[in-house]
């Protein structure tokens, strides 16, 4: 339960923010309000701190999630084959998609990795 917390709390700080700065439009804001602030690495230094064994914990979930095997499968040809599970959910029949729409997408996602695609 400990590691899926701190999986969480990791995962959230690296999320949290996707953007740092949005410039406010207005004439008469000081320049210090203009610049949105993500407060994320600085919530994370503080949690260090406070708690010097979180690096430690941090570390060793880095490291598990480093010598975890994959399925994945190198290809003669130098590409990579990865095991794909498709989830589809629906409450009723007519909102179902086809296994041809499912395989229609794989296709696209595989030519853009690819890079085959035409853009």
């Amino acid at each position: 339960m400990k590691k899926l917390f701190l999986s969480a709390l990791i995962l959230s700080v690296l999320f949290s923010c996707q953007k740092e700065n949005i410039g406010i439009e207005t004439e008469n804001v000081d320049i210090a309000s203009k610049v949105r602030h993500c407060a994320s690495n600085e919530v994370l230094q503080e949690q260090l701190k406070n708690d010097p064994s979180l690096a430690a914990k941090m570390q060793k979930i880095e490291d598990q999630m480093n010598t975890m095997s994959t399925d994945a499968r190198l290809l003669a040809d130098g590409r990579i084959e990865i095991p794909v599970v498709v989830n589809v959910l629906y409450r009723t029949a007519a909102e179902n998609i086809s296994l041809a729409q499912i395989q229609s997408q794989i296709d696209v996602l595989n030519k853009d990795f690819n890079a085959t695609n035409t853009d």
